[in-house]
């Protein structure tokens, strides 16, 4: 479980890969609103930056290469098997008072 992740095209900004990234597991059109977080996995040799963003509408539609989607409170995030950094993202949310 974690959020839509994926790696950057060649000249795609990190911005157009995180709208196509997340156009495509979750069939979601999203603006970027501001970078929060970057969480370096030297172990995976993977930057992940994350971002605040919005969307227009909330239903969530798995895309091709996953099999489910849901919006899943901080709180909830335990009851999954979490992706590398999600542990990390969700401390660094809690501890920013993020909605």
């Amino acid at each position: 479980m974690g959020s839509p992740w994926g790696k950057v095209k060649e000249k795609e900004s990190l911005e157009e890969a995180l709208k196509r990234e997340v156009r495509e597991e979750t069939n979601l059109d999203i603006s970027v609103v501001r970078p929060l977080h970057i969480i370096k996995l030297e172990k995976e040799n993977v930057v992940i930056y994350c971002y605040e963003c919005e969307y227009q509408e909330e239903k969530i539609k798995p895309g091709s290469d996953i099999a489910k989607a849901a919006w899943v409170s901080l709180e909830e995030m335990e009851k999954y098997k979490l992706r590398p950094g999600m542990h990390e993202l969700k401390e660094f949310l809690l501890r920013c008072s993020y909605p």
